[in-house]
């Protein structure tokens, strides 16, 4: 197990005949990774103990480096209400109707949840700025094909790209057009309208990479779910702070360096679900976190969406990783 989850804590919804099988479940697993296990006091009043330490939530939250909830979404999100203060991720395992927040199923517990203990990673806390991605530009970053992918520097050729869609330079320097006409360039809102293939490059400029989808939902989950998003009235990304929140949702979808396919076990149904989500499998990339054109209501820690690597239209833009 990864140094960053070392101490695990156990919230299990009571009254529910699936949640002492899928803890032990879990338990087995946890201790096969050799991680130090909490369990959560209101749940052990209802639920059997299985030998483990039992601690209040405002103790479980302080101890642990990561708590998974055994639950459906109304106890995933009464877990993430009490525990909001202490920074602390929160994965959900579902045992209710929807999976809306609670996403993990039971049946592929062990294949998610070994992705999530398989490494050390580090995580910015924010979106690269218009700042930053123009000393990228500065540094011919748009010029030197040892930064980009093949299939990414032909497509740069072919597309004539120098800078993201809809920034213009002039005389008196860098301008962008907005839903609200041109205006000039402001250093400190997230860059936005660039490619997978120019998020890779920038990444690697500075010796970081695009996070995995795995990697930024552990983070992202154990955040409120808020920030610049359409109710805003914004329609345009934010600096950091000025809309409230974080920058983990809202303000602009954020490239992952995942390909967009199947979790484990993944059958598309009959019917139009099964359309939208069989068929786009195939040759894209995975985004997250919202932008400030998505509802609020329409967001939430695990959800996929994905265009194609050579796509600029969206507001698209990245946050760094790197291994610790």
């Amino acid at each position: 197990m990864a140094d960053k989850f070392r101490t695990v804590g156990l919230i299990g919804k009571h009254g529910d005949d699936g949640v002492v099988r899928t803890l032990q479940q879990l338990i087995g697993l946890l201790r096969k990774a050799k991680a130090d296990i909490l369990f959560d006091a209101e749940s052990a009043a209802n639920l059997p103990s299985f030998d483990l330490p039992v601690v209040d939530r405002e103790s479980l939250g302080a101890r642990a480096d990561l708590v998974i909830v055994v639950a459906g979404d109304g106890t995933f999100l009464s877990a993430a209400r009490s525990l909001v203060d202490l920074d602390v991720p929160l994965l959900g395992v579902n045992l209710g109707r929807l999976g809306f927040l609670a996403d993990i199923m039971p049946a592929e517990m062990t294949d998610r949840l070994t992705d999530v203990f398989a490494g050390d990673y580090e995580i910015a806390e924010r979106l690269v700025s218009n700042a930053e991605y123009r000393a990228f530009i500065d540094d011919g970053g748009y010029r030197r094909p040892e930064l980009w992918l093949s299939e990414g520097w032909d497509v740069r050729g072919a597309q004539g790209w120098e800078a993201p869609l809809y920034w213009l330079q002039g005389d008196g320097g860098w301008s962008q057009f907005t839903l609200e006409g041109e205006r000039a360039l402001e250093p400190d809102e997230p860059v936005t309208h660039v490619s997978f293939y120019e998020a890779d490059a920038y990444a690697r400029w500075c010796g970081a990479r695009l996070p995995t989808e795995a990697e930024w939902e552990i983070v992202a989950a154990a955040r409120e779910p808020a920030g610049n998003f359409l109710e805003s009235g914004r329609l345009h990304p934010a600096p950091l702070g000025a809309a409230g929140g974080g920058q983990f949702y809202g303000d602009a979808w954020e490239w992952t360096g995942s390909s967009y396919a199947p979790y484990p076990g993944f059958r598309a149904p009959e019917g139009a679900v099964g359309e939208y989500n069989g068929k786009f499998m195939v040759n894209q990339y995975v985004l997250r976190g919202g932008s400030c054109a998505t509802p609020a209501g329409h967001i939430r820690p695990s959800y996929r969406n994905f265009f194609y690597p050579h796509e600029r239209w969206q507001f698209q833009g990245l946050r760094l990783a790197d291994n610790a």
